[in-house]
């Protein structure tokens, strides 16, 4: 893990550069934003959070680490920022490997993670989906190792703690995070592998941690005072209606939901055209134009976070619509995560159609997949959605491999 993390930092820092320059996208925003709260500084671009209150917890969390840096003595905040996504990056692969049993398959789910190329590029963004990114890996092996290993008490309670605050920061940060992690507990309870006490603890040391980060946040003044303007979460739904549910695709609807002033106006009129537009939802040709959007790259939304200032620099040249190697590197990109779709699909129709027993972990994988389809289904159509779940995409098409293969030598 510490190599990776050395080869990644280095990588980044050879090809990445973000910090000359940002992309004209919300993470401009979030980050310039950081930048300020973290200086003691007032907010240039307030009215951007007032309307989108969603990405306000994203980005004082991010102020944090730019604060540390400044705390550290570190003057130029990238090189921390950059320290927290390759380690958080090194962590979720560290996570993996401990989820899964055997030494062949930890090597072949290493391999994956290592050839996934969006990883390398998205380890230079400090944007929701970076920052979330091992969240939902880490706190399923916390709760699979405190399954596994006899522990006593007071190591119990630390994992609890540690669960509680991984989970909570992701899913402040980017809520798809709790899909995974749901499904986990599902399968245990289904399972019957934990008790209705021990799930009523975890779920109250969350209540907690989410309180106490909640009073973190509410110290910032545009926390409060975006309560009452910003849109309200069921606009989101209303947006994946139109076309194929991208943001290009609801342009119209989004330039007439955020001209109005209150979030309860919002709400009112987000509400209004859903029901009179819902039925949109259920035509094939919008299922499959929505779909096509949300799986149909496999470079996860890297485009639209590429830097002007990287002109020259090869993940530019990789991830720019324009850039020399655009193209060939969204072969491989798309190649690879059909990989990944198709294996689970295949080993989850043959165990069906034999009635094997799955691995739990690799039900867990299944259930994730169905739940964020059904999520992405129903919210706003964007592909980038999918990389905070790109390490339980790479879990499952492990196990799926592997079920696939041992079946076999079983059958001879």
């Amino acid at each position: 893990m510490f190599v990776y993390a050395v080869v990644a930092y280095v990588v980044a820092m050879s090809y990445g550069n973000h910090w000359q320059g940002l992309p004209l996208a919300d993470y401009s925003n979030v980050y310039l934003a950081a930048l300020a709260v973290a200086d003691g500084k007032g907010l240039e671009n307030e009215a951007y959070f007032l309307v989108y209150g969603n990405n306000i917890k994203p980005m004082i969390t991010l102020s944090w680490l730019i604060h540390l840096a400044r705390i550290l003595g570190i003057q130029n905040e990238y090189y921390l920022l950059l320290a927290f996504t390759v380690g958080s990056t090194a962590l979720a692969l560290a996570s993996l490997i401990y989820l899964l049993k055997k030494d062949s398959a930890r090597i072949v789910a290493a391999v994956l993670f290592i050839c996934c190329i969006p990883v390398w590029f998205y380890n230079t963004i400090f944007y929701t989906d970076t920052l979330s990114f091992s969240t939902a890996i880490i706190s399923i092996a916390l709760l699979e190792k405190e399954n596994r290993e006899k522990e006593d008490v007071f190591c119990r309670w630390v994992h609890d703690c540690l669960f509680a605050v991984v989970l909570t920061i992701g899913a402040s940060i980017k809520i798809t995070v709790v899909i995974p992690v749901i499904a986990y507990l599902v399968i245990r309870v289904f399972e019957k592998s934990v008790s209705f006490k021990r799930l009523v603890v975890l779920l109250c040391v969350v209540a907690l941690a989410e309180t106490v980060l909640t009073n973190f946040y509410s110290r910032y003044p545009i926390y409060e005072k975006a309560k009452g303007t910003e849109n309200p979460v069921i606009s989101w739904i209303g947006l994946g209606l139109e076309g194929d549910g991208s943001w290009s695709s609801g342009y119209d609807y989004i330039h007439d939901l955020t001209a109005l002033p209150t979030k309860l106006e919002k709400s009112e009129f987000a509400r209004d055209y859903i029901k009179q537009n819902y039925k949109k939802a259920f035509t094939f040709d919008h299922i499959v134009a929505k779909t096509r959007f949300n799986y149909a790259s496999g470079n996860f939304g890297a485009h639209g976070l590429v830097s002007e200032a990287q002109a020259g620099k090869v993940f530019r040249e990789m991830f720019d619509p324009y850039g020399r190697f655009y193209w060939r590197t969204s072969q491989i990109c798309f190649t690879y995560v059909m990989a990944l779709y198709f294996i689970g699909l295949f080993s989850a129709i043959v165990g069906m159609a034999r009635r094997e027993k799955p691995d739990r972990v690799l039900l867990v994988g299944y259930l994730s997949f169905i739940g964020m389809f059904l999520f992405l289904m129903l919210w706003e159509a964007n592909n980038r959605q999918l990389y905070n779940q790109v390490p339980i995409l790479i879990l499952t098409a492990t196990l799926s491999m592997r079920s696939m293969i041992h079946e076999k030598r079983m059958a001879k």
